[in-house]
C-alpha cells in the first residue's frame, strides 16, 4: 500500500520497514561510512524480496538508506 500524496515518505509503513532493515544491515555487516549510492544498491535487494514496487519500493529504499547511514 503506497502512501497518499499528502503523507511524507518518512511516515509510511514501507519507509519504517526499510529503516529497520537498514539498521539491521548495518548491525549485521558493520558497513562503515557507506556511500549513498552503495546504500541504495544494498537496500534495493530486500525491497525486491518483499515484492515492493513503485512508491512503496522508493519509500522502503529511502528508509533503508537512512537507517543504514545513520550510524
Amino acid at each position: 500500500m503506497a502512501c497518499s500524496a499528502g503523507t511524507p515518505p518518512e511516515e509510511s509503513p514501507a519507509y519504517r520497514d526499510g529503516q529497520e532493515t537498514g539498521v539491521a544491515l548495518y548491525e549485521e555487516g558493520a558497513w562503515p561510512d557507506v556511500s549513498r549510492s552503495k546504500a541504495e544498491d544494498l537496500c534495493r535487494f530486500p525491497a525486491q524480496l518483499e515484492g515492493l514496487q513503485d512508491a512503496e519500493a522508493s519509500d522502503f529504499i529511502a528508509g533503508c538508506v537512512a537507517g543504514l547511514r545513520a550510524h
